[in-house]
């Protein structure tokens, strides 16, 4: 079995508390697994020998704060659209390659290349939320929208789940 991971970043040395689900997961798991990430990882970072990193160039801006101006928001999220969508196709190129079974998205951010893999192919699809990410959707009827998309989605704790689940 192959687990595709979609994280955009990796833990290095000088920043080892970035992106741990996703390095925790490929130590833990017993599958082959492939991680498409937008940080180079370091290269004393400990991987499995089953664990392929594709590290693509990609810009991203945030959304901002969940309380700001709708206004702001809304033009951030367009940009943050476009940016999203160039990062799905070149990702979907990978996916295309690895052929994986199961793709895992730890954020609502690539949610675009999630949508590809659910119009493309019966790969099951399952997302990750934690930090902000559930109070955005909670936020948000497009963001609540996207929830539609995964098959699986994870969270860390009961509040997140009766939070989205409401």
């Amino acid at each position: 079995m192959i687990v595709l991971r979609v994280e955009d970043s990796w833990p290095t040395l000088s920043k080892p508390g970035v992106g741990l689900p996703v390095y925790y997961h490929t130590l833990k798991s017993r599958h082959e697994n492939i991680v498409i990430t937008s940080k180079v990882p370091d290269r004393r970072t400990i991987t499995k020998p089953r664990t392929r990193i594709y590290s693509l160039k990609y810009k991203t801006i945030s959304l901002g704060k969940i309380q700001a101006n709708r206004i702001f928001r809304l033009f951030r999220l367009i940009i943050k659209s476009n940016l999203e969508m160039i990062f799905a196709i070149k990702t979907f190129w990978i996916f295309l390659k690895e052929k994986p079974n199961i793709v895992h998205i730890y954020s609502p951010t690539p949610i675009i290349f999630g949508l590809l893999v659910k119009i493309f192919s019966n790969t099951q699809l399952v997302m990750s939320l934690h930090g902000t990410d559930a109070h955005r959707i909670n936020s948000s009827k497009i963001f609540q929208l996207l929830l539609k998309i995964p098959d699986l989605i994870f969270v860390l704790n009961t509040e997140t789940y009766n939070m989205l689940s409401s």
